[in-house]
């Protein structure tokens, strides 16, 4: 389970969760499977690589749509 959290007006995330994986590993004086969980948290940046559009294209699409008409 992961949770991811923005902050709003930032590109910061929040990001919380845990991983279960039952008999993932092995060691080497005992033949049985042991599972292992993993627990995290982190603070990221959220930084896109490109944008496909921005909203002032978009009003600027829609002002020419409507002055067309």
């Amino acid at each position: 389970m992961h949770v991811n959290l923005g902050i709003q007006g930032t590109p910061l995330v929040i990001s919380t969760g845990v991983q279960h994986t039952p008999e993932l590993r092995s060691f080497k004086n005992d033949d049985r499977q042991k599972g292992a969980t993993r627990l995290y948290a982190g603070l990221m940046l959220d930084l896109p690589l490109f944008n496909l559009w921005t909203k002032s294209e978009l009003l600027r699409v829609k002002e020419n749509n409507n002055c067309k008409k």
